[in-house]
């Protein structure tokens, strides 16, 4: 099994390997193009999930205009997507709120579905 992975991982791109091998480059900033497969195998079963958070604020909107939030989500587990928005004044004082299921299954297609429906 070794011989044949380290047969694809040195073939031209554009096949299934490459693939992998552009996503551990991805992942895995540091890696090397010349890496061999043991080398990759060797810094994924070692790799360690670094937890990082980030404060984020919701800032007013000018005077006489309102803020529009969306959010949209899809849990592939289930097969269900959602999307839903807040609407807020120059106060922060709620306008209008929506939420609902939608029949899109991309993450980015619900985002923007979201933000379609709530400035319409």
């Amino acid at each position: 099994m070794e011989n044949m992975l380290d047969q694809w991982w040195t073939l031209p791109p554009k096949n299934v390997v490459h693939r992998l091998k552009n996503r551990c480059k991805t992942k895995f900033s540091r890696m090397d193009q010349h890496w061999d497969w043991k080398q990759v195998c060797h810094i994924a079963e070692n790799y360690k999930i670094t937890i990082s958070s980030l404060m984020v604020c919701w800032n007013k909107p000018s005077d006489d205009t309102w803020k529009l939030n969306t959010d949209g989500s899809f849990m592939k587990v289930l097969n269900k997507t959602g999307d839903g928005g807040i609407v807020r004044n120059k106060n922060g004082d709620l306008v209008m709120a929506f939420a609902y299921p939608v029949h899109f299954y991309t993450n980015n297609f619900s985002e923007a579905y979201a933000a379609l429906i709530g400035i319409s």
